[in-house]
């Protein structure tokens, strides 16, 4: 990630796609060489890193063998990673989904998703009885596509309710029966409503997560947003979500009957073996992101980077919360304000703070969308491409807004003055 600080227009942030890199030892060393001899390939010196984000991989993230590991023994300031990953968070969504029999069974959605689209007639059945709406299958990744799903059940219940009846003069089939039975239980569609709704929260934050321009300070009010919502649902909301089944069985003519609970004698668990739940891992993940006192967060700046003077930092941060305009709330606000009124002499400390605050790698999303373009560019029908040629058409793609921004007419005109091939004599 580079950040380009302008005085006349304030402060940017960049983030570029370098290109595709050839690999024949997947281990961490050999990771490691191949970056490093890229890195000075481009020209871009290693000791001015100051952060890291990798995937889950071992041999990427290890802490002993990983090229997290072995870069940070060449630069000490490389400190910095990546506070989340949305992969992450969908997976331990997952396993809160199956945590527990009376969750929602999404096997039950996908079984769903899978008899209605087997065949074109199905699926024009199920868009006669339910518009605008669409299943989804589901994905341990796409967590989009479980919280589609479930929003179908949650507004159109009853739609579907109608679509299968129409079904089973198509096909005729035990498994129809069992699955019209499990969808139309009171217990289900309770389950339905307390997913949905927390899943939608859930959801806003793995999208944000996903986008390039997040930072940490905005990444920190959503995450204390959304523990706070599934603590108040989970204590106090769950009424509300009984209120909205009632309503729905009401208009579909289904006994609403809530199971009773049953007391049971808790099972003694070891600590890693306690129930997952998503409040539990949001708080992890509110943990990892909270920012401990101003004089110990500018202490520690200091002495894990090196690149700023702890007392002159803190002095600095007092400064600019009367100097600087209430409107500019965001970090990258504040640079942008201290470069474009030429403050940087005034504020140092903090302008190099807040520069490494704007790029430090919150999320690996960004990095992973080259895959996407990479089966759209490596087809069968270009079996033969050599890794220049994809590196370059990658480039074109990935950065297709820079790619826009050129000047067509002297690249022309630069290309052909490099292929000129007529001989003077």
């Amino acid at each position: 990630m580079d950040c380009k600080c302008q005085v006349d227009v304030g402060a940017t942030v960049s983030d570029h796609f370098v290109g595709f890199l050839p690999v024949l030892d997947t281990s961490g060393a050999g990771l490691t060489d191949v970056f490093l001899k890229h890195m000075e390939k481009l020209g871009l010196a290693i000791s001015k890193c100051r952060g890291q984000a990798y995937d889950n991989g071992s041999n990427m993230r290890g802490k002993n063998n990983g090229v997290q590991k072995r870069v940070l023994d060449i630069n000490k300031k490389s400190t910095v990673h990546a506070m989340h990953q949305p992969h992450s968070l969908n997976l331990v969504i997952v396993v809160a989904a199956k945590s527990t029999v009376d969750s929602v069974s999404f096997g039950v959605l996908q079984r769903l998703y899978t008899i209605f689209s087997s065949s074109t007639q199905r699926w024009e059945l199920f868009k006669e009885n339910v518009p605008q709406m669409t299943l989804k299958p589901i994905s341990n990744t796409r967590w989009e596509c479980c919280v589609e799903s479930v929003k179908v059940l949650r507004y159109k219940l009853p739609d579907v309710g109608n679509a299968l009846p129409s079904l089973k003069k198509v096909i005729v089939t035990p498994r129809l029966q069992t699955l019209e039975q499990e969808i139309m239980s009171s217990k289900f569609l309770l389950t339905v409503i307390i997913w949905y709704n927390a899943l939608h929260e859930v959801n806003r934050v793995s999208k944000l997560l996903q986008s390039p321009q997040v930072g940490i300070d905005v990444l920190q009010h959503e995450v204390e947003y959304v523990l706070k919502f599934l603590k108040k649902y989970r204590e106090n909301d769950l009424l509300s979500a009984q209120t909205d089944a009632r309503d729905i069985a009401e208009e579909m003519g289904m006994p609403m009957v809530f199971p009773t609970a049953q007391i049971r004698k808790p099972k003694r668990q070891f600590q890693y073996e306690s129930q997952i739940c998503l409040a539990s891992f949001m708080e992890e993940r509110k943990k990892a992101i909270q920012s401990r006192t101003l004089k110990d967060s500018c202490v520690n700046m200091e002495k894990t980077l090196g690149d700023v003077d702890a007392g002159d930092l803190l002095r600095e941060v007092s400064a600019a919360v009367n100097a600087v305009p209430a409107k500019e709330t965001t970090g990258l606000q504040i640079l942008s304000y201290i470069y474009s009124n030429n403050l940087v002499e005034l504020y140092p400390n903090l302008s190099i703070a807040l520069r490494l605050m704007v790029t430090v790698p919150v999320t690996v999303a960004t990095g992973e969308r080259s895959f996407s373009h990479l089966k759209l560019i490596k087809t069968h029908l270009r079996s033969t491409m050599l890794q220049e040629r994809l590196s370059a058409l990658a480039w074109i793609s990935i950065e297709h807004e820079v790619t826009r921004s050129l000047d067509k007419d002297e690249l022309i005109r630069a290309f052909s003055a490099h292929k000129h091939r007529r001989v003077k004599f």
